[in-house]
């Protein structure tokens, strides 16, 4: 029962999160709270723009990612965190350092698709873990499959 209302809350602050960066970055109103409000140049806040179109899918990621580490948590599997965690780090390198050699004509771009894969990486190993987990005590009794 209580993990259906986390879930829940989750995904109201996942779609509140996201509908807001959605609105800056589709509107002009990113580019004004960049050129205006924070200040940058022109070409740093047109640049700007598509990273954060990109960016609209890492509040899913994230959200999910943290609803499977109190999941973890909770069983005190903690070892997997810290595996995923490091999952991410490299992954974050290596795309960075990739895309640094690729060298895309917008390279603010670089740390967008840095960040998107090293969560989605993360991500994958915690719900391959996850449903692994699950499926080993399928069949036993546990505080935390609510048999």
């Amino acid at each position: 029962m209580y993990r259906q209302r986390v879930r829940r809350f989750a995904q109201i602050i996942a779609l509140t999160m996201a509908g807001l960066l959605i609105l800056i970055a589709f509107t002009d109103l990113g580019y004004l709270i960049l050129r205006h409000l924070i200040g940058t140049s022109d070409q740093i806040s047109r640049q700007s723009e598509d990273v954060l179109k990109l960016m609209c899918v890492l509040p899913f990621m994230m959200i999910t990612r943290e609803y499977f580490w109190g999941i973890l948590m909770q069983r005190r599997e903690t070892r997997f965190i810290w595996k995923g965690k490091a999952i991410n780090v490299i992954t974050l390198i290596s795309v960075v350092s990739l895309m640094t050699v690729v060298g895309p004509a917008n390279p603010a771009i670089n740390g967008a698709v840095g960040m998107i894969a090293c969560e989605l990486s993360e991500l994958l190993y915690l719900l391959y873990t996850f449903r692994k987990s699950q499926s080993a005590s399928a069949g036993t009794v546990t505080p935390t499959n609510n048999v």
